[in-house]
This record gives structure tokens, sequence and C-alpha cells, in this order.
């Protein structure tokens, strides 16, 4: 069977092709600049708000980002995922070993309808195969 996913997924191998050695022009640096430099950093900081109200932060791999949107998957039933629909809100920070750092923040999309979630999930383990091993 095969299921009709947002198109964004066409355009999910934008964000695979930055050189992190390279340092852009200031001109360059725009949000789909950064959302491509996050992707290539791929394990970065992301923060919520917990149950409490206080800060609470771990690393998350970025799956796939596209012009406008960065992918990553928030399990069931594990905190984060509940933080992360309660609140529809995170914010971000990935730091290179050179010390360059890139943040967002903003709210989040949660995909409508099962097939469609499932569909976007097979479709971000393609495009990371290690994470198969989990």
């Amino acid at each position: 069977m095969t299921y009709c996913v947002d198109s964004d997924i066409a355009a999910f191998g934008k964000g695979e092709s930055l050189d992190l050695a390279a340092i852009p022009e200031s001109g360059e640096v725009d949000a789909a600049w950064c959302l491509r430099f996050l992707r290539a950093i791929r394990d970065v900081a992301f923060a919520t708000v917990d149950a409490d109200g206080l800060p609470s932060v771990r690393i998350i791999d970025v799956m796939a980002v596209t012009d406008k949107r960065l992918y990553f998957l928030a399990p069931r039933g594990k905190e984060f995922h509940a933080e992360v629909m309660r609140e529809q809100f995170v914010a971000l920070v990935g730091q290179t070993s050179d010390y360059r750092t890139c943040r967002l923040r903003g709210r989040v999309a949660h995909p409508e309808g099962e097939a469609v979630q499932h569909a976007l999930v097979d479709a971000l383990f393609e495009m990371n195969p290690s994470m198969n091993l989990l």
C-alpha cells in the first residue's frame, strides 16, 4: 500500500549537503541554512518544558530537514513525547567541534493521520539507516 505524505519529503535531500568546515558569508545564514547546519550536526540539544513548568533538555537526532522544517522523532510513551505534545514548542541548539552554534525555537507540527505518520517514520528511517539498529 502506498501513502501520500507531505510533499516536503521530496525535499529531504536538500539538507544533506552542508559542509560544516565551510564558513558562510553573513548573507548566506538564514533559517534554511541553520536547518541544514543542525541536520549536519545531527545530534542536537532539544529543550522542552516538563509538567512542573521546569526546563528539560535532551539530545535528539535531527532526522531530516527541508528549507522550512526540521524533522525529529519523539517516541510515544517517553516523557519527551508528552512534553512536546503538551507544549507544542521546542528550542534546540547544535554546536560544532570548533564552537560554532545555531539555535532555533518553534512550534511543533504533528503529522495528522496514522497512515501519514507511519509513512513519514518509514521515510525518516530509510534516510537514517543507522537508526534501524536501535
